[in-house]
């Protein structure tokens, strides 16, 4: 899932078991649509670059690459699907005990701004994680690898 650059104040409660973020007001759809024009922009910058340099030859393959890896960035700052797609996997892993999968809160959330309830848990870099027995480790990554696979 995606993240975000918008910055948040701290949460606050919306019941005993759920907590939103809340964007700052004044900046939040300026961030939003900035990112989604930054990398818009980023990418015509390093076309100009890989034509003006001749690194990379622009054939039709390449401009067919081109326009997947814009809609993949695209995508990256679609929150409502962001949300769908949160809310799909919610659902498929419920039942998994291995996994825990945020809920989108609607009543805060549009197509700038993703509110999700917040989740405690450790990065997977994190020096705790390295403390564990390899037996854990290799079924977290065992778990990892079967939601890749479940992914595709």
């Amino acid at each position: 899932m995606s993240s975000s650059v918008i910055r948040a104040w701290p949460s606050w409660k919306l019941s005993a078991s759920r907590w939103a973020l809340r964007p700052w007001p004044r900046y939040t759809r300026q961030c939003a649509k900035a990112t989604a024009d930054a990398i818009d922009s980023d990418m015509r910058a390093l076309v100009q670059l890989l034509k003006l340099s001749r690194l990379v030859p622009i054939t039709e393959q390449f401009n067919e690459w081109l326009r997947e890896v814009r809609n993949m960035l695209a995508r990256e700052v679609d929150y409502r699907l962001e949300a769908r797609t949160t809310r799909y996997f919610r659902q498929a892993l419920e039942n998994d005990a291995r996994f825990v999968v945020p809920e989108v809160i609607d009543d805060f959330s549009n197509d700038r701004i993703l509110c999700l309830s917040f989740e405690h848990g450790v990065h997977i870099n994190d020096p705790a994680v390295m403390e564990l027995s390899q037996a854990r480790r290799n079924f977290i990554g065992h778990a990892i690898m079967e939601l890749c696979c479940r992914e595709v």
